[in-house]
């Protein structure tokens, strides 16, 4: 059903006779694959950097080699938290990607990589012989490891019934958005708007206040007082975020989205002027920091 809320509930009923796929074990991916495995599921995980292999070891995930090697060993359902569409697109349907066998997995896409372009490559999948359930989250790694994410769904609705045991272990609510891949993605981002403008308005008007003589202690006091927010909630991370200017930081990811956001817009017919300013303002922060070769990070 459209706009349903599933409400916390207690955790699914799960066995060792569970298992389950991962592709990218990263910040947000590898408590998520971690609290999953500490529920009873058998969690086949994969990540390209050994760093996370090692981690993910330590979390009771079994590493695999390939993402085709994690579609293997489970039982139906993969899923993909890496950070751009290039590598869901790898993990889908390069050599060694999920779609890459005889009975593929339904591909549960957890991250943010834009409406349009997942719309795309879910049709090039199920041309394939696959499938793909638009999944993106909100929340942090802290929530991922609490179980308290919100996970927005669109796909047909067997995938959705088909993933929600899973989903529900994952979050504190599952808000289903209809059939159509790409929907999800779309509201995901209205959400990483409010959060990105918020911020950088956040940021600059601190910065003007105490320019001007007040002090940062007195006017975050007031803004939690009267307009509380994402930035003011989390200032000391927010302002760190902004002063280290490193793209492998959330700040990155923030300018991917973006990048995604606007991208998606202007195939609408539509121009997010603030969003494109925002993008060029985080780029402009980002500066001399350009990524070095392929970019093998995952969320």
């Amino acid at each position: 059903m459209s706009g349903e809320v599933v409400p916390p509930t207690c955790a699914p009923d799960v066995g060792q006779d569970h298992a389950v796929g991962w592709v990218g074990m990263g910040a947000i991916g590898l408590p998520m694959a971690a609290r999953v495995a500490a529920a009873g599921w058998r969690v086949f995980g994969y990540d390209p950097l050994p760093g996370q292999q090692d981690k993910a070891r330590h979390a009771n995930v079994d590493v695999v080699h390939s993402p085709a090697e994690a579609a293997d060993r489970a039982e139906g359902l993969v899923v993909c938290v890496v950070r751009t569409l290039a590598q869901v697109e790898a993990a889908l349907l390069g050599d060694g990607g999920v779609v890459r066998r005889e009975a593929p997995p339904l591909a549960i896409v957890m991250s943010s990589v834009g409406a349009v372009g997942l719309a795309e490559l879910a049709g090039r999948v199920r041309r394939a012989g696959g499938r793909v359930l638009d999944a993106p989250i909100l929340g942090n790694p802290h929530s991922a490891e609490a179980g308290t994410l919100t996970v927005v769904v669109s796909g047909a609705t067997e995938d959705v019934t088909a993933a929600r045991p899973l989903l529900e272990h994952l979050s504190r609510s599952v808000v289903v958005l209809g059939e159509e891949v790409g929907t999800a993605q779309t509201v995901k981002m209205v959400s990483q708007l409010r959060q990105i403008v918020g911020m950088l308005a956040t940021i600059e008007g601190v910065e003007l206040a105490v320019r001007r003589g007040a002090a940062e202690r007195e006017v975050l006091a007031v803004l939690a007082a009267t307009e509380p927010s994402w930035a003011t909630d989390n200032w000391d991370y927010a302002r760190d975020l902004w002063e280290r200017r490193d793209r492998s930081t959330s700040l990155g990811i923030f300018a991917k989205d973006l990048a995604a956001a606007v991208s998606d817009a202007r195939a609408s017919g539509l121009a997010l002027r603030l969003t494109g300013a925002a993008h060029d303002l985080i780029e402009a922060r980002l500066g001399a920091d350009v990524e070095r070769g392929p970019d093998r990070s995952t969320a």
